[in-house]
């Protein structure tokens, strides 16, 4: 099952469709962060490791921090 990815900042339309086409390609979330800084240099991937969570979760930061505004979901289209 593929990662859920939580995206910052969610309203930069092509980091997410970029993150959403390397998440299809499952790689390993170093991988991931490697070919995601192909493109966003400063692009950070982080596990989420809470125990009993049946789907991983990754926080992908393009800028390699948080940036404030509205985050979202890849998965479930919501925004947190």
């Amino acid at each position: 099952m593929l990662p859920n990815l939580v995206r910052n900042p969610g309203a930069d339309e092509p980091f997410a469709a970029f993150a959403r086409q390397l998440l299809r390609e499952g790689l390993t979330i170093v991988a991931f962060e490697r070919e995601l800084r192909t493109a966003y240099p400063l692009a950070i991937v982080h596990r989420r490791g809470l125990s009993g969570e049946a789907i991983d979760t990754w926080y992908v930061y393009r800028d390699g921090m948080w940036t404030g505004g509205v985050t979202t979901s890849a998965r479930a289209g919501v925004r947190q």
